[in-house]
């Protein structure tokens, strides 16, 4: 599952593939691999399934709980066999780190046994912890840890560098993909091969056989590397050639290959695109290699996540029979989910979009599940599987920067995810998700659409004379930026129009769009920030009517942060500036008010703190304006996410001081939501506030957002 090269798919133009995808042999495959099938449908978009069971969150545990200093990452996250803990191998740190999960609301940290290599693998199996170490210089090991005492009990070489290890079963294997990752270019020498490992007796007494997998009629026979694998109740392995796009049966008692077929290609068709929306998918080629990543059996036959990595990357998820047909694929739907929840990262059109690597197939009850990580997307979709019928889509979990593993733990109803992506210094954190299947509705997404591409929301309002309508804003990250109209009385509140911002005058690549009001006269407020610091009216249909800056005195103070929020009252349009300005000899925060009759603009300030920063404004009840005030920090790490409210009748004194404040952080943990860093829009819509957060397009960020509705 890891990657070290860095190989670009050439994309072109602003495309998406259509629903209908169709599925090829790989060109130059042999006669004797059965080519897929010749097409396959799927749907896109697609919405969650609303009724029966789902997966809830129950927690979050932080890496840097173990280990507190540096990166850490959980490679494989796996549980012991009584389900009270779980175990993750973290590649980054080197070490294996522990955590009591006996009530999985409040995970604790349960020690860390740090190694000299690089742990790619774990796997628990009776008392012993057996972990797969990359030595470098094609050189591996599996040592086996006593689960009690957290002692080695024995070390065991390795023919080569190992990428995973799977357990049968029956716990008699253990079989391990030994890929030997060519590092200057593929292919390259030694081979990879699998070794099978008999698990009879004490560890020190375990026998170890090696397989070979040269020779086959793949791409580059003499180079197979094994990247995955997964073992069925009749210790049959199946095991990924990633770079190969080739899959191969391994049976295990007698240590051979009995067949072996190629993963094949998609056709992804391009339609176009009107060339002002987000990036989803393009590709120049008709016919891209699968290249799967993970590889799970389940009922329904093999099920492969396909990442991509030379030349590949279908963005799908694929079950094949067991004679190389494709009885389905998931074609587009991995990217059309993670537009529609405002996790597309449009950064990666180029190179794999959504990148499906991490699988797990788990029956909970009479119901089995697919769980595909989607690594750029920070999502986790959920699908049922079914004899007689495609594959239902049952929800996207958010899985943390970068979701590298999925396991699951039956008896307790319980989803693993761990995340390798982890930025010590300025953010965000890795974190293990634990997720339990409950009778509860989906606790994600809040907010969604079903076809409009979205993220980033900067800004949010409510309209007054119509109930359950709100509009928000996307910020510099989508070109040009939108008005985004929500029916917040959907559940979760839906996306259903997109306006998008034009202008003859300006030039819209400098916009950076931070706060949204409704105008009482028709259309809206909008600030920009940035690049061109302004105060926006544009009509109903997002076209930019009139900009209006700042005094030259102001606008010169400003410092690196701008305006970030708006809302008019009355006859006045409020702004807030997101941080002090240069003049300030201390921490302080402004708020500007420009007359609309007669164009003229005053100041106000109110205390703040230096850490603190104003992203939003809204008219609260009983001529009240209420400002939203964050730090920069996000989960338990968070302090200040907080409505300040103020009296507009002291405004003109040039001294603003709250009347009230409330604290938003005890409300997102009531409704199960992590605190965001970035709480951006604030709306009032007559009973409630509503606040929503930016997500930063997927940019080094965990890239959810949510919809918090306050009491009033």
């Amino acid at each position: 599952m890891r990657s070290r090269r860095l190989v670009l798919t050439l994309l072109t133009g602003s495309l998406v593939w259509s629903s209908c995808v169709r599925t090829e042999p790989q060109e130059g495959q042999p006669p004797s691999s059965p080519a897929p099938v010749a097409s396959v449908e799927t749907a896109a978009p697609i919405r969650a399934t609303t009724t029966g069971r789902h997966f809830v969150r129950a927690s979050q545990f932080p890496l840097y709980l173990n280990k507190p200093e540096g990166e850490s990452a959980a490679e494989i996250v796996v549980g012991t066999p009584d389900g009270q803990t779980m175990l993750y191998a973290d590649s980054v740190g080197r070490g294996v780190g522990f955590v009591d999960i006996k009530d999985p609301a409040h995970p604790k940290p349960a020690g860390y046994l740090p190694l000299e290599f690089e742990p790619t693998s774990l796997a628990v199996h009776q008392k012993w912890a057996i972990v797969v170490v990359d030595k470098g210089e094609d050189h591996g090991a599996l040592l086996v840890y006593d689960l009690d005492s957290r002692t080695l009990v024995t070390e065991h070489s390795l023919a080569g560098q190992p990428d995973a290890i799977a357990l049968s079963p029956d716990g008699k294997y253990a079989a391990v993909a030994i890929e030997n990752e060519a590092l200057d270019g593929f292919p390259s020498a030694p081979p990879g091969a699998v070794t099978i490992v008999d698990l009879t007796g004490e560890p020190k007494e375990w026998g170890f056989r090696e397989v070979q997998l040269q020779g086959l009629q793949c791409s580059n026979p003499e180079d197979p590397e094994p990247e995955y694998l997964d073992i069925r109740e009749d210790n049959l392995a199946v095991v990924s050639l990633q770079e190969n796009n080739h899959i191969v049966f391994i049976d295990l008692p007698k240590g051979e290959v009995v067949k072996d077929f190629t993963a094949g290609t998609l056709d992804m068709a391009q339609v176009d695109l009107h060339k002002d929306k987000q990036i989803l998918m393009a590709d120049s080629r008709a016919a891209v290699a699968r290249e799967p990543d993970s590889i799970a059996w389940s009922s329904q036959g093999v099920v492969t996540a396909d990442e991509g990595d030379l030349h590949g990357g279908s963005r799908s998820f694929t079950i094949f029979g067991e004679d190389g047909t494709v009885k389905w694929s998931s074609g587009a739907q991995t990217e059309h989910v993670a537009r529609n929840l405002g996790h597309y990262p449009d950064s990666r059109s180029e190179d794999r979009g959504s990148e499906p690597e991490a699988l797990k197939v788990g029956r909970f009850g009479s119901d089995e599940f697919a769980f595909v990580g989607c690594e750029r997307s920070n999502l986790v979709l959920v699908y049922r599987l079914r004899r007689d019928a495609e594959p239902e889509f049952v929800q996207a979990l958010p899985g943390g920067p970068g979701p590298e593993s999925v396991s699951t733990i039956k008896e307790r109803d319980l989803v693993l995810v761990g995340a390798e992506v982890d930025f010590p210094e300025k953010g965000p954190r890795a974190y293990i998700n634990i997720y339990q299947l409950s009778d509860k509705p989906a606790g994600y997404p809040t907010i969604a659409s079903d076809s409009i591409s979205w993220c980033a929301l900067s800004g949010l309002a409510a309209s007054p004379s119509e109930p359950g309508k709100l509009y928000t804003i996307t910020d510099k990250a989508l070109k040009p930026p939108r008005i985004l109209v929500v029916d917040s009385s959907a559940t979760p509140a839906r996306i259903v129009e997109e306006r998008l911002i034009q202008s003859q005058d300006i030039d819209l690549d400098k916009l950076d769009l931070e706060g949204i009001s409704l105008a009482s006269e028709g259309g809206f407020w909008l600030v920009s920030e940035g690049k061109l610091d302004a105060l926006l009216r544009t009509d109903t249909g997002g076209r930019v009517s009139k900009e209006i800056r700042l005094p030259k005195e102001v606008e010169s103070d400003l410092g690196g942060h701008g305006m970030e929020g708006v809302v008019e009252i009355g006859d006045h349009v409020y702004v807030a500036f997101q941080s002090s300005w240069k003049s300030d000899r201390k921490p302080a925060g402004h708020i500007g008010r420009y007359s609309i009759p007669d164009g003229g603009w005053s100041f106000a300030s109110y205390p703040r703190e230096e850490e603190q920063f104003a992203t939003g404004l809204a008219a609260g009840p009983e001529g009240t304006l209420t400002l939203l005030l964050r730090d920069k920090k996000a989960r338990e790490k968070a302090e200040t996410k907080r409505l300040l409210h103020f009296s507009l009748e002291s405004f003109d004194t040039g001294h603003l001081s709250p009347q009230s404040s409330q604290d938003l952080l005890p409300l997102y943990a009531a409704q199960g939501m992590p605190v965001p860093e970035k709480p951006e829009g604030v709306a009032f819509d007559g009973k409630r506030f509503l606040v929503v957060n930016d997500n930063d397009a997927m940019k080094d960020s965990y890239g959810e957002t949510h919809l918090l509705e306050i009491p009033k």
